[in-house]
């Protein structure tokens, strides 16, 4: 639908069903939940400079599908919508506000895909890898009110610019699940190497403050301190930057940012992953693991040494840290 506004612009609404479907009888339910338009899972791309003069065009719709919702009046509790797919599996899940009226929220297509274990792998708080798209097909979509359920059917249709045979898609999402475990792994170990980072620099501030001096203590602190290095340099993803050295942009960049910019290769294209992608992400992943053991051997020797050492010298020892699966 669009409306003028007297030359002063032009409102686009993408999405009128709720428009079109409202109705006294609608108006008059607890909770009404609207067709939903199919979505296309497009891949992102660009045709423009990111440096060159900006055209003058407006935002685009909101990519994924598009839920819309009534309530007629102000719940007691959030309602949840659920999305399964063609085999009654749960692949999306999100509480909705209690707020009156109509509501739209979007699913951007993608899932939380499940280990062997049946486990949920979710994405690492860093965002190296995304989730991987939902295959595309027929869905279910349940809203949850109370005691009440609806529910309406909803497609998601393949982007259809690219031959993607169901073969090479299923593959695709079989390394960039591997992808998400191996960028997982790394997230607990920078966030462990964090957290040793904060109790170092507040056991520091500590001993400035005491008086006299713990001589033994103070040189044991700084050969922790040395060996934690290794593993912020090594581990904690650098910031991209224009101005590198030489050696680092012949390797491509910081452990991190190739680690990053392989799993975009992985999910930025329609076709399954190539031989060298699935070199470089075992690779990245026999180095991953390497890090994280050696992590691990810090956290049971250095560090639980030197936590007994505050002991011995009447300190608070430091927070223990939990030993990182590397498998």
């Amino acid at each position: 639908m669009i409306i003028g506004t007297h030359g002063r612009g032009i409102w686009i609404l993408d999405d009128i069903r709720p428009l079109q479907e409202m109705s006294p009888e609608v108006l008059k339910e607890t909770a009404h939940l609207f067709s939903i338009r199919p979505a296309t899972q497009y891949f992102f791309g660009t045709t423009r400079e990111s440096y060159a003069k900006q055209s003058f065009t407006a935002a685009n719709p909101p990519y994924g599908l598009i839920i819309n919702t009534y309530f007629k009046e102000k719940l007691k509790e959030r309602p949840r919508f659920t999305i399964r797919n063609a085999a009654g599996e749960e692949v999306y899940a999100k509480d909705l506000r209690t707020t009156a009226g109509l509501q739209r929220t979007v699913w951007n297509l993608r899932f939380i895909p499940r280990d062997e274990r049946g486990e949920p792998i979710k994405p690492s708080a860093l965002g190296f890898a995304q989730p991987p798209f939902a295959l595309p097909g027929e869905y279910i979509i349940e809203l949850k009110v109370g005691e009440k359920t609806l529910s309406q059917k909803a497609l998601v249709l393949p982007d259809p610019r690219f031959e993607f045979l169901p073969e090479d898609r299923q593959a695709q999402l079989e390394v960039q699940i591997k992808a998400m475990i191996l960028t997982k792994k790394i997230g607990l170990a920078v966030t462990t190497v964090k957290n040793i980072r904060r109790e170092v620099d507040k056991l520091k501030k500590q001993l400035a403050q005491k008086k006299p001096t713990t001589p033994n203590l103070e040189s044991a602190l700084q050969e922790l301190e040395k060996k934690l290095k290794v593993f912020e340099d090594n581990l904690i993803p650098k910031t991209f930057n224009y101005r590198v050295t030489r050696e680092l942009a012949l390797r491509g960049g910081t452990f991190s940012q190739q680690v990053l910019m392989l799993t975009y290769s992985i999910s930025g294209f329609p076709g399954r992953p190539t031989q060298t992608e699935l070199d470089k992400l075992a690779e990245f992943t026999q180095q991953v693991d390497r890090q994280v053991e050696q992590l691990n051997q810090f956290i049971q020797k250095d560090y639980a040494a030197f936590n007994q050492l505050l002991k011995e010298k009447g300190f608070k020892p430091l927070r223990e840290m939990k030993i990182i699966a590397i498998k």
